[in-house]
């Protein structure tokens, strides 16, 4: 935990809005892994938009980070 923390916070800030922020990839996952036994789940639909959203900031993050492809 404490190489996380030698990043830039600027840096990490994405990562963590992914995770736990305005994504909330955790609940997305308790979503699909759990098939929707949580107050208020997503449906099937949003699900496969918001992972959309998630796969295209994840593109972003990895820009940001140096992780792009070289092809």
């Amino acid at each position: 935990m404490n190489e996380w923390y030698k990043i830039s916070k600027n840096i990490r800030k994405p990562l963590n809005k992914l995770w736990g922020g305005d994504f909330n990839l955790a609940n997305l996952r308790n979503d699909v892994l759990h098939a929707g036994f949580r107050k208020n789940p997503k449906s099937a639909k949003d699900i496969l938009q918001q992972t959309e959203t998630i796969v295209d900031e994840l593109k972003n993050i990895a820009k940001l980070w140096g992780l792009q492809n070289e092809n």
